[in-house]
């Protein structure tokens, strides 16, 4: 909804990253941290489309902290 009020708070980078995990079939995307810029948290409850986000993730050396 941030992202709809004010387009210009996320830094290229960032929204990139976002759009490619959304775009690979997460539910949900969450940016967390100091300043907005930390962590994502990802949330898929199938089983294939997480491990499709993980491996989109590592081939663009997106690390990944937890995998649950």
């Amino acid at each position: 909804i941030r992202g709809e009020c004010f387009p210009n708070w996320l830094n290229p980078d960032v929204s990139s990253i976002i759009n490619l995990i959304k775009d690979n079939g997460a539910e949900s995307v969450k940016l967390c941290g100091a300043g907005g810029g930390g962590c994502l948290l990802v949330l898929s409850r199938n089983r294939k489309i997480k491990e499709n986000i993980k491996q989109v993730c590592q081939k663009n050396k997106i690390p990944i902290i937890m995998n649950w």
